[in-house]
């Protein structure tokens, strides 16, 4: 994708804060990747619930879990890892994947 399409997709951002935010979702992303993100988000958002101090911050949470979510949906619906859709390779040392970039599944041939 050339940077015109990037800027037509994020219309109003600058090539600087289309930076600015790859590089915070990248951070993100290589903590944990998105399954291990969205599990370890779901997990505290009971807690956050129980108390009406921090509801606020569960739905947050769970807004952020959802995000990570459905990033691991289009990897899967794009046959892609997490690499493979967004230059991540957190899953190399999760999965031992050794840089794989597609996601190959066998036995479902349509």
């Amino acid at each position: 994708m050339e940077f015109s399409e990037i800027g037509e997709k994020f219309e109003g951002l600058t090539a600087d804060q289309v930076y600015n935010l790859a590089k915070f979702g990248k951070e993100i992303l290589e903590i944990n990747g998105t399954v291990t993100l969205a599990r370890c988000l779901l997990e505290v958002v009971p807690t956050l619930m129980d108390d009406n101090n921090y509801r606020e911050a569960g739905c947050i949470v769970l807004a952020i879990a959802k995000a990570a979510i459905e990033l691991d949906h289009q990897c899967w619906g794009e046959h892609k890892t997490l690499l493979g859709l967004t230059g991540v390779n957190i899953d190399d040392y999760c999965y031992g994947l050794k840089g794989a970039q597609e996601i190959i599944v066998y036995g479902n041939e349509d």
